[in-house]
């Protein structure tokens, strides 16, 4: 939202006793008041906020008052509600609502109002998200609070405690998506602090709903309600609360009688038709709280007059409870976990007070008293409706809400409307226990179309014989390791009593009837061996072929000597020219050196190189020509390549900065091919105002170090192809060796495996990659000549086609402004996913 101005905000004191309650949010406008205030100030009415590019967005206030109807009371819209017709607007709800406890101190300056000056109140400050996918579709937030457990202390009279207090924030637009951004290219935080004079040892319920919705209800089946329960400290904990005062002297409670005040802050309650569990806090140990009581009750209008214990109660010793722990309300809290059973149906308020073996609780003069009794929220009580037994015999009851459903016993199996018996689930007598097996055994049973009857599906180690899967005879390999078994099917018969079973043998074996197993032919035996030789043969020719295949071409390498008309050894280098010369010695004519044999050698590298090659989408023909590139490479140079562009799903999945983090950890090298749009992207990048990087400047961002780095890392290699030139080149990658391809093709293949181009009295030639050969000897090299030249071949004919094709803007001066389109071909949702991280990632 960035930084809100400090105003101050008058402070009214309502005409209730018990509730002081002040209604804002976020920041305020309104002149200060010298008469009362708060201490922090509740921020309210009409207020602005920074967007992320530095624009004001506006929002107003609206007091909104509760409607009642036969539900109950909710808060009425102001707004513009939805239609059924554009229903698809539907906002999404508040995100990451989190609640905090705060305390203001009242300032007052007017004699009236001496008696609140320096007092303090209980506050909660509520603190929200709306998510990027709502912009254009949230144009307010509506905020509620009602207390929804009475306190017996309230008078009769006094009903402000179960008031429903309404309040609209109204953006008068729906959100930009600019709007809801904070001016570090965070998702935006609001907050709401005014909830001020709530009373010690309530509990609360608070609704954050963004609009329009169709109606505020609840009975919009897409109603975009938080809702959430807070309960305050009591005044044990915080006794200097204005609310905790004695109404007759307007001080604070004492020392003495503080444990008289304590009431659970951590209190909840479940209930599961007439059972009831009770979740809360122990109290605090120097007031020695050993026991509690605990009792339901039906809640009354005049709350004090009810007599907790009259109609039964539950008393729980606590020394022998299981205790547990859990992290709520901001601190580490033990609590205990009681049930109370047989509550009747009904709306029901459990109460609960602290029951000491020695009175702790006591007045301010010092005199004994009950300690106090906490009241839970209201919840409702609902009868099982399987107590009637609406089942028949065969059905167990299972009871959903209000309703049941009649679900039939084990051995069952349903035949509208009746349960009858369920054929693969036959019953049996065990001990006096009925139980259920399977009449097929280990076998599938299928239920017939008329449920009456079954078939079984028997597994291969089981055979059908009477009536069920018994074990296969096969099962025991009856015709030894050289023969296959096959048993006889056979139908439902009784006088079944074992399975046949005959045997196949392989072939060179015949079945011995003596030893009953398939035993060797001799007669074969030659012919398996002379078949079996040439198969292996044949299958050996077939691997050494595939692995041909899969082995990378060899590199057919010349070693020249380069030597001096003296025969010291000089330095050789890649020249400028299409032909490589060795340096000659100044002294000498050119071309002038001493005749020695060549040597030519076969080198291998020793393996596969890792590499990630990084590019700029100039255009669909310099697109082609690098897919042309990554395949030159992996086939005719030992490397394994990875192309940004082939895994953009990845980068959606992961986002930006960590897929290159990552693809940077893997490769042993790295390529920079440089472009015309690779110059134009980091001068885009580098601008006053950067605009965001392609993936092409993010990687080179991330190598040189966020630019705090002087070089690239020694494993970089930077290269362009023959229709680009150096000016094509980013300055920072200048510095040092640049690769033309494919001029220096054979140079680059030296560096990517780390192989020294010879030693000073030689010079290494890598023949089959060098410029006038490489399209000779390869598919993929005629590939990637071709689609160079057509490339090259483009760009003389259209000299301008970078500015036609991307519309190259002016960076100096222009305001920075965050560029959320969508071009890349991943599916919507990802890519909205990835947009998220990388605004909050994005590399200036």
């Amino acid at each position: 939202m960035g930084e809100l101005p400090k105003q101050q905000e008058l402070f009214r004191v309502q005409s209730f006793r018990w509730m002081v309650f002040i209604v804002s949010v976020f920041c305020v406008n309104a002149p200060p008041s010298a008469l009362a205030r708060f201490e922090p100030p509740c921020l309210g009415d009409d207020f602005t906020w920074t967007t992320h590019s530095g624009k004001t967005q506006e929002c107003k206030f609206l007091k909104v008052e509760a409607v009642t109807s036969r539900g109950g009371e909710y808060c009425s819209n102001p707004l513009q509600p939805l239609s059924v017709e554009n229903e698809s607007q539907h906002p999404p709800a508040a995100k990451n609502v989190q609640a905090s406890y705060f305390t203001a101190q009242y300032v007052s300056e007017e004699p009236a109002n001496d008696r609140f000056d320096g007092s303090i109140w209980s506050g909660l400050n509520i603190t929200f998200q709306l998510g990027l996918e709502a912009a254009g579709k949230v144009t307010g937030v509506l905020l509620s609070m009602i207390s929804v457990s009475p306190d017996s202390s309230v008078s009769v009279s006094d009903k402000s405690y179960d008031k429903l207090y309404c309040r609209v924030y109204n953006f008068v637009h729906p959100l930009s998506m600019d709007a809801l951004l904070d001016q570090q290219g965070k998702p935006l935080q609001l907050y709401f602090d005014c909830y001020r004079g709530q009373k010690p040892g309530m509990e609360y319920e608070y609704t954050v709903r963004t609009l329009p919705v169709l109606d505020t209800s609840g009975t919009d089946p897409n109603d975009t309600a938080v809702t959430f329960r807070y309960r305050f400290p009591s005044c044990f904990t915080i006794p200097d609360d204005y609310l905790c005062r004695e109404s007759v002297t307007n001080r604070r409670p004492p020392q003495i009688a503080l444990c008289s005040y304590w009431k659970p802050q951590y209190f909840i309650v479940t209930a599961n038709y007439s059972a009831l569990t009770i979740f809360m806090e122990l109290g605090p140990e120097e007031c020695g709280f050993d026991s509690f009581r605990f009792a339901a009750h039906t809640p009354t209008s005049d709350l004090g007059s009810i007599v907790p214990w009259d109609n039964g109660f539950t008393q729980v010793d606590v020394a022998n409870t299981s205790h547990f722990e859990i992290f709520a309300y901001g601190r580490n809290i033990t609590y205990i976990k009681v049930g109370l059973k047989d509550v009747s149906a009904g709306r029901r308020v459990v109460m609960v007070a602290p029951w000491p073996s020695q009175n702790t609780c006591f007045r301010n003069d010092g005199t004994d008293k009950p300690c106090r009794v906490t009241q839970s929220a209201v919840l409702t009580v609902i009868e099982n409706p399987c107590l009637s037994g609406p089942c028949s015999s065969f059905e167990d009851c299972k009871p959903n809400g209000e309703d049941f459903i009649c679900q039939c016993k084990a051995g069952y199996i349903r035949d509208h409307p009746l349960c009858i018996e369920n054929p693969c689930e036959v019953l049996t007598d065990v001990n006096g226990t009925l139980t259920t097996y399977n009449p097929c055994g280990s076998g599938s049973c299928t239920i017939s179309s008329n449920k009456r009857s079954y078939t079984c599906s028997c597994h291969e180690e089981l055979a059908f014989v009477d009536g069920t899967c018994r074990v296969h005879p096969c099962v025991s390999n009856p015709c030894g390791h050289h023969g296959s078994c096959k048993h006889s099917d056979q139908s439902r018969q009784s006088s079944v009593t074992s399975v046949p079973f005959s045997c196949n043998c392989e072939f060179g074996y015949h079945y011995d009837n003596a030893n009953q197993s398939c035993q060797v032919s001799v007669g074969t035996l030659v012919a398996v061996i002379l078949t079996s030789l040439f198969s292996a043969a044949l299958l050996l020719l077939l691997l050494l072929a595939w692995r041909r295949k899969r082995s990378p071409r060899n590199l057919l390498l010349k070693a020249m000597p380069c030597l001096r008309n003296d025969g010291s050894p000089n330095e050789c280098f890649v020249d400028q020219s299409s032909s490589r010369t060795p340096i000659m010695d100044s002294a000498q004519s050119p071309g002038v050196y001493q005749q020695v044999p060549e040597r030519t050698e076969i080198i291998k590298p020793l393996k596969r190189v890792k590499t990630v090659l990084f590019s700029s989408e100039d255009h669909p023909l310099h697109d082609e020509t690098v897919q042309q590139l990554a395949v030159f490479l992996q086939e005719n140079c030992m490397c394994d390549v990875i192309l940004p562009k082939r895994c953009t799903r990845d980068i959606a999945r992961r986002g930006v900065n960590e897929w290159i983090t990552s693809i940077l950890d893997w490769a042993d090298k790295i390529i920079l091919l440089c472009s015309k749009g690779s110059t134009e992207a980091w001068r885009a990048h580098s601008s006053i105002s950067p605009a965001p990087a392609d993936i092409f400047t993010r990687a080179v961002s991330f190598l040189l170090k966020d630019n705090t780095s002087v070089g690239l890392p020694d494993n970089c290699c930077v290269a362009y192809l023959d229709y680009s030139s150096k000016s094509d080149i980013p300055p920072p990658l200048a510095v040092g060796a640049v690769y033309r391809l494919m001029k220096h093709m054979d140079a680059l293949f030296f560096r990517l495996h780390d192989m020294k181009q010879g030693a000073p009295e030689w010079k290494l030639r890598a023949s089959d990659l060098e410029e006038d050969n490489y399209a000779k000897v390869s598919p993929e090299g005629a590939g990637l000549y071709r689609a160079i030249q057509q490339m090259g071949e483009f760009q003389a004919a259209e000299p301008d086609w970078y500015e036609r094709f991307h519309s190259v803007p002016s960076y100096k001066g222009v305001e920075s402004q965050t560029d959320l389109g969508d071009d890349s071909e991943v599916d919507e949702t990802e890519y909205n996913s990835a947009l998220q991280q990388f605004l909050s990632t994005t590399v200036v």
